[in-house]
This record gives C-alpha cells, sequence and structure tokens, in this order.
C-alpha cells in the first residue's frame, strides 16, 4: 500500500481514491457504468465490461440503474486489475494494450515495484548481496 505522504491524488485529472474497493465493486459492480471499466467491447452489453477501476458518482440513475458517471480511479482496483490481467486468477492473460496501460497507471500511481519504497529496498538487497560476494572472496 502506498504510504499517505506518498500517495497519488490524481491521474490524468482523474481523482485516485485510497478507499477500500473490494465492498464497494461487491455491492455496486452492476451499477457501475461503462467509463468505470478499462476495457469496454460493447457499451450496450454489460457481459462485455471488464476491470472494473473506478467509483461510480452522481447517484444512481433510476431509468438505467447505472451510476450517471464515473468517479475516482481506485488505488486498490488497479492493483486487483494488474494481477487479474496478468492472468492470476484464470490463467489467462488480458491483451498487451490492457496490460500496458495497466502498467502505465501502476507506475504513474507508484504501486507495486515503482514505489520509492520498494525500489530503495531493492537497491539495498542488491547492495548486500555485493558486500556479502566481496567477504566470500
Amino acid at each position: 500500500m502506498a504510504e499517505k505522504k506518498n500517495r497519488v491524488t490524481s491521474y490524468r485529472g482523474i481523482p485516485v481514491s485510497y478507499d477500500p474497493w473490494a465492498p464497494y465493486v461487491d455491492k455496486y459492480r452492476k451499477n457501475l457504468p461503462p467509463d468505470c471499466f478499462l476495457w469496454v467491447e460493447d457499451p450496450k452489453k454489460k457481459s462485455t465490461w471488464r476491470y472494473p477501476y473506478r467509483f461510480g458518482a452522481g447517484g444512481i440513475d433510476p431509468k438505467t440503474g447505472l451510476f450517471r458517471k464515473a468517479g475516482p480511479i481506485s488505488y486498490y482496483a488497479v492493483s486487483a486489475a494488474r494481477k487479474m490481467a496478468a492472468g492470476a486468477r484464470s490463467g489467462v492473460k488480458a491483451p498487451a494494450w490492457l496490460r500496458k496501460k495497466l502498467d502505465d497507471m501502476a507506475k504513474a500511481l507508484k504501486m507495486g515495484p515503482y514505489s520509492r519504497e520498494e525500489i530503495v529496498d531493492i537497491y539495498k538487497a542488491i547492495l548486500l548481496e555485493m558486500v556479502y560476494q566481496k567477504c566470500q572472496e
């Protein structure tokens, strides 16, 4: 998780939320408009909407049953989508363009291996390995 002091607050002008994602998407997935998904093959067929990553906003329209607009990006949804796109649940990888888009978002959100803390940890591990090898000589 991104430390509070290092949290990114927006991505391409869209606010980023660090609120819990799983309980939200479990309750409201059926109410999310197509703009809340990373991959929409057919905007008229919900079954083709994949990888939810944004909260809904503007209240639910009683006519459509969908939120009126897409809200903030969920940091945790992007993290989950990256794992799913890599085949974590199904063993099937998402298209390369989608994995690239998620990787770009992860970099911008300083997520996972792109977080400063993890990069520092990697360098520390490399340094320790180098010192260990020097001591073995």
